[in-house]
């Protein structure tokens, strides 16, 4: 619902002094819809009924009449997102059509998680797909995939390292931060092949379903028919190299230099994140060569002549949201193992993935609601500047912009 709507019916909706209701009960209810459209939990107070009738004996009562006395519509604590309204303590229950096919479920011996599925899906429908034989390359995306890509998608991950069901297809991921650190899921694709042209062909499509945003940077892993596809379809977007596959090629490649207590793997990590300034990374750079006698190693050279996209002193005016790799689909991928089986077609595939994918918008509400049940700690009190992004930033971005405020050349 859009915000001016919203604040329509809750004005329209808003308790007013000297409205009767005809049971507590109603009155109860009454509240708990406001509650429910502004943003907060409600919960009764403290009451006696009687042992005999059941009716509250602590409480003033006229006529069998409950009447409003008092309003205040101040709040001293955050309000919550029509999106976390349902977590709510006061709204935590089931129509009594769902509570029946709860019942039905654990009857006939359906798990509590199970049922709990069920009805997820009852509520919220399901979308199909169409099955073509002849389909090669497939992009998936729903509304809220696009609704995250428009506000988190300025750095985005690029990882095509799952392969799944029974073609070996590839599974391609768009993956990000939201302002959680949370990974967020831009898109989806299975690929036939890894040709340029059929890169060129997703990140176009990827671009026409949001709707020509372009992301400011793009990491992916070493793969030239991959950038080849990048420079044509997206040439002014900051294309970074993922560090832990340079680490994996370097392993790969040079796998002999990290054995014997050789500190081969540490010093090339100085070179990728240790520098600020490049006459420097050139100088280190040469020596480094010059120790491990790597002078004519092709990977070696390739890898230096791309140092642009992923050593940090070419990097740091580069937004990228602390990315710098593409193993924020490692995650996913362990979920997508657990959901899929090799043998699944592109309906059950993706019928899977939405599921992975619903759980993964579930956890994000979740931390929403928890974040606004306190306040971010404020460590310096004196700043009203740090008063202000409290207010602002979600508690772990405001522990990173203390922690960057407080050690400036920490956080990089």
């Amino acid at each position: 619902m859009e915000d001016g709507a919203l604040e329509e019916l809750a004005k329209n909706s808003m308790p007013c002094v000297g409205m009767e209701f005809d049971s507590e009960e109603a009155a109860y209810e009454f509240y708990n819809e406001y509650g429910r459209i502004v943003g907060f939990s409600i919960r009764r107070d403290y009451h006696t009924k009687s042992n005999k009738d059941g009716i509250v004996i602590n409480r003033k009562r006229d006529l069998s009449k409950w009447v409003l006395m008092k309003f205040d519509d101040n709040h001293n604590h955050f309000l919550y997102i029509s999106q976390c309204t349902h977590m709510m303590s006061s709204q935590r229950k089931l129509c009594n059509a769902q509570g029946i096919n709860v019942d039905v479920a654990d009857d006939t011996g359906i798990s509590l998680k199970a049922s709990h599925n069920l009805i997820s899906a009852l509520a919220e429908g399901k979308e199909f797909l169409d099955v073509d034989e002849m389909i090669t390359t497939i992009f998936w995306a729903d509304h809220q995939i696009i609704t995250d890509y428009g506000i988190f998608g300025d750095a985005v991950s690029f990882d095509t390292t799952f392969r799944t069901n029974k073609e070996y297809c590839l599974l391609a991921l768009f993956t990000g931060f939201n302002h959680f650190r949370m990974t967020v899921i831009f898109g989806a694709a299975l690929l036939y092949d890894e040709i340029t042209a059929s890169f060129e062909w997703l990140f176009e499509t990827f671009l026409h379903a949001m709707s020509g945003k372009k992301p400011i940077s793009f990491f992916t892993n070493q793969n030239h028919e991959m950038a080849k596809a990048i420079s044509k379809i997206m040439p002014k977007v900051f294309h970074g190299l993922c560090t832990f596959h340079l680490m994996q090629n370097a392993l790969k490649h040079l796998g002999y230099l990290f054995k014997g207590g050789l500190k081969f793997g540490c010093n090339f990590k100085t070179y990728i994140f240790g520098y600020e300034d490049e006459h420097e990374l050139v100088k280190a750079w040469d020596s480094f060569i010059h120790k491990y006698n790597l002078q004519e190693n092709l990977w070696i050279k390739k890898t230096w002549e791309l140092r642009e996209k992923w050593a940090h002193v070419y990097m740091k005016l580069v937004y990228a949201a602390r990315i710098r790799s593409t193993q924020l689909s490692e995650s996913l991928n362990v979920e997508l193992k657990r959901h899929l089986k090799v043998d699944h077609n592109i309906v059950q595939f993706f019928t899977h993935f939405n599921r992975v994918v619903m759980d993964k918008r579930y956890k994000e509400v979740k931390t929403i609601y928890d974040s606004r049940q306190q306040l971010p700690r404020i460590k310096l009190k004196i700043s009203s500047m740090l008063i202000q992004v409290a207010k602002l930033y979600t508690p772990l971005i405001f522990d990173l912009f203390i922690m960057s405020y407080t050690h400036p050349f920490v956080v990089k």
